[in-house]
């Protein structure tokens, strides 16, 4: 300004080059009135001017500004030079304006520009932020200074295509060792869940002797977020602290859910509270983590907390919640969530909307889901896995298979997923044949190649339905190897239809497959005792006991008055438990009176059965049905949540209660839904 001063006292102030200068000096320290102010004065003024005043307005995002001049200089016969043009991709490219851009293309080709490798560079930088990939790519093959840059933008372009085959044939052409590239490929694979293609990336890449920027980083720490890998991922956390990157918000954002996916719920809240800001992305990424990971009560806490705070969630945010929600089956939180969502104008986006048809089956309200799925504008294909997965959960099958046959009439294809949960419905409710159609249909009429668990789907088919030889041929057939899940299931029938020979087999590969896994020694352990072999059960689990591994205790919980009763078998830790106890024999005295029979548990021998108090016996489910009778008024229905499958006693109890109590009672347990009303249960007894 000083020097300003000096050109007017010298007489210099109207020379058009000197103007030049000031209108950059001033455009360049954003000072744009009196950038302004000298430009409007200026009687002479030519390309350089313009040229200087509208890069100026471009660069700091003064966007209708500069295309007005822009306009004007053209109108005046003026050209503007290459830098100017840039800016104004520039600017097209940050608002998205696809068409002004390709106008300003058409100028950059008539006056010879295109092949300036700035041009080049701004152009392919708007076809990809206007998501035009296609005209992105067809511009990139006509380019005539492949230089990285241009290569780099195409990386990401392709990335956003979802084809990453084509962004590895264009990296493995890339000449140059460019860390931009590098990360371009690692952050490109773990935006497509290509986790450990992305840490052998990111571990080729220091091989080389190429140092890791903070993008790099913290796209190598999410992928080991994705899988788990807390170990690697604490070593590159390592790497970037010595690197100088651990202050870098990207960075600690990837730790966050690194530790929370993880479920080091103390490491995620550590790296979270020392971070000097915060962003969505940073609440988001425990609330998200914490839900993976099965800490569904932190998650919602996480979701509470970030609202009093006034941070404005997100899609991401409100599907997280929702989730975790769902998988507490807490359905007036969910609820709650649903009205912020409705609040704040998203109830219309469809991976919300999804989340919710999840959450209300999990809750056991089934017609909460179907009332959200038809209030939908817009349906995909994770939409009607969400509907037909519902139907199948709470047993009926007839409805998993008619939304089926809808979705294919809808154009949207069925995936793998769709065929766990067509398999699954049908073997709920005994349709063998269509069950084995529809498994021969994926290949056949979809290119799908099944899948472990669709192979455990059609040996749960066959075997629930009691064909148990049958079920022990297609294993034998399996063009893969059984897994775990297969033999479980067929081990799980054996023991229903006290198949011992067949049971013993599933066990010996089952306990080679997994030899530290309780169900395992558990579920033989049963089929001896329903089989009254009660010398083969005891050895069952003194080998179980030799080997260090621990029963999971059944479980079930319900909520009263907004708080969540836990109960074990055989508690007595509840503070009303005497008036539990009493009650529940009151309920096992009016359902006797009806027609109950108690099943005196065939797990154990008549002198077992002599020697233990009854009430240590007494299932879980039956203690939280028996609360929720004492604590919850008349007509509300009873919603109850058990870790593991309900038996067939307890089964039938509840079917009983659900009579004299003229109550609706909804049990989930590990496998489906049982929804208990006037006597009969929807399952049909066949579970």
């Amino acid at each position: 300004m000083q020097l300003h001063a000096l050109t007017i006292k010298q007489g210099f102030s109207s020379e058009t080059f000197v103007c030049n200068a000031l209108v950059t000096l001033y455009s360049r320290l954003g000072n744009f009135t009196s950038a302004e102010q000298v430009f409007s004065k200026l009687k002479d003024k030519d390309g350089v001017s313009y040229n200087s005043l509208i890069s100026g307005l471009a660069q700091q995002g003064f966007s209708d500004r500069a295309l007005e001049l822009f306009e004007k200089m053209q109108v005046e016969g003026l050209d503007p030079d290459c830098v100017t043009v840039a800016s104004l991709l520039s600017v097209c490219a940050s608002t998205k304006a696809l068409h002004r851009g390709k106008q300003l293309h058409s100028y950059a080709l008539k006056a010879g520009m295109s092949a300036d490798s700035i041009i080049e560079g701004a152009l392919l930088d708007l076809y990809v932020k206007s998501s035009d990939i296609k005209t992105a790519h067809d511009f990139f093959l006509t380019t005539q200074n492949e230089n990285v840059v241009l290569w780099n933008v195409m990386l990401v372009a392709y990335g956003q295509l979802d084809d990453l085959s084509q962004s590895f044939r264009l990296f493995k052409g890339l000449g140059e060792e460019d860390v931009v590239s590098w990360t371009a490929m690692i952050a490109g694979c773990t935006q497509h869940d290509l986790f450990n293609e992305a840490l052998k990336l990111f571990e080729e890449m220091l091989s080389r002797g190429i140092q890791a920027d903070s993008i790099g980083f913290s796209s190598a720490i999410s992928a080991c977020a994705g899988i788990q890998a807390l170990n690697q991922g604490q070593q590159i956390q390592a790497q970037a602290y010595l690197s100088g990157h651990s202050g870098n918000l990207s960075i600690s954002n990837a730790l966050v859910s690194l530790y929370a996916r993880c479920g080091k719920t103390q490491e995620a809240y550590l790296v979270f509270n020392n971070m000097d800001t915060k962003d969505s992305i940073s609440w988001n990424g425990l609330i998200s983590g914490f839900s993976q990971s099965g800490h569904y009560e932190e998650a919602l806490n996480v979701f509470n907390q970030m609202n009093k705070v006034e941070v404005e969630p997100s899609v991401f945010t409100f599907t997280s919640a929702v989730s975790a929600a769902g998988n507490l089956a807490e359905v007036k939180q969910g609820k709650l969530i649903q009205a912020m969502i409705f609040k704040r104008g998203f109830d219309s986006e469809i991976e919300i909307s999804n989340a919710l048809i999840t959450m209300y089956a999990k809750c056991g309200s089934i017609s909460d889901s179907k009332r959200k799925f038809l209030e939908m504008a817009e349906k995909n294909d994770v939409t009607w896995n969400a509907m037909i997965t519902a139907y199948s959960q709470h047993g009926d099958g007839l409805q998993a298979v008619n939304h089926f046959e809808n979705m294919k009439k809808s154009g949207s294809v069925p995936n793998h997923v769709t065929f766990i949960g067509v398999l699954t419905a049908c073997s709920h409710v005994g349709l063998v044949n269509e069950g084995i159609c529809y498994f021969e249909s994926m290949k056949k009429e979809h290119g799908l190649v099944p899948k472990p668990e669709h192979y455990a789907c059609v040996v749960d088919l066959l075997s629930r339905a009691g064909l148990l030889s049958r079920a022990r041929k297609f294993v034998e057939e399996m063009p893969i190897k059984p897994d775990p899940m297969v033999w479980r299931t067929l081990l799980s029938s054996c023991i229903v239809h006290k198949n011992i020979e067949l049971g013993e087999l599933a066990a010996k590969n089952l306990l080679d497959l997994e030899p530290e896994d309780s169900a395992s020694y558990v579920l033989l352990s049963n089929m001896y005792a329903v089989s009254r072999r009660w010398n083969y059960r005891d050895q069952t689990r003194e080998m179980m006991k030799n080997r260090g591994v621990r029963k999971e205790p059944g479980r079930s919980w319900i909520e009263v008055m907004n708080k969540i009763h836990a109960f074990f078998v055989g508690d007595k830790l509840h503070p009303l438990a005497d008036e539990i106890y009493e009650y529940l024999e009151e309920l096992n005295n009016r359902a006797a009176d009806i027609g109950y029979v108690q099943d005196h548990n065939s797990l154990l021998n008549e002198t077992e059965m002599e020697q233990k108090d009854p009430t240590l016996y007494v299932h879980s489910e039956k203690l939280a049905v028996t609360f929720a009778l004492l604590s919850l008024p008349d007509g509300i229905p009873i919603r109850v949540m058990k870790n593991l499958r309900v038996c067939s006693d307890c089964h039938n109890w509840i079917k009983f209660i659900s009579r004299i109590s003229n109550r609706e009672i909804v049990v989930r347990d590990a496998y489906r839904f049982h929804h208990f009303e006037n006597g009969n249960c929807s399952c049909k007894d066949f579970w």
